[in-house]
């Protein structure tokens, strides 16, 4: 039983500096007039938008960047976790 606890207690180790050098990652997303830049911990950087012209367009312009840069740090998320050593069931 100890050795669950032991394991568990490694997997959380492991995890917390998985996130450290994820929240070191930059994933750069743009579309349209609009940058958006975010860690791999999926926090917001920065937010860049070039010229508003039409308010429905920057508005998906805005969705569509956001989407695109979570699926990107997602994938690097997955693979730093594979790479850490980490069996998370789904990833592998």
């Amino acid at each position: 039983m100890f050795d669950k606890f032991k394991q568990l207690r490694e997997m959380q180790k492991q995890a917390k500096e998985v996130q450290k050098v994820l929240a070191e990652e930059i994933i750069t997303a743009r579309r349209g007039d609009v940058e958006i830049k975010i860690n791999g911990n999926l926090e917001v950087q920065s937010i860049k938008i070039e010229e508003i012209n039409d308010k429905h367009e920057l508005e998906k312009d805005i969705k569509k960047a956001m989407n695109d840069a979570i699926k990107s740090a997602q994938k690097i998320m997955a693979k730093k976790m594979m790479g850490s050593g980490m069996n998370i069931p789904g990833l592998n």
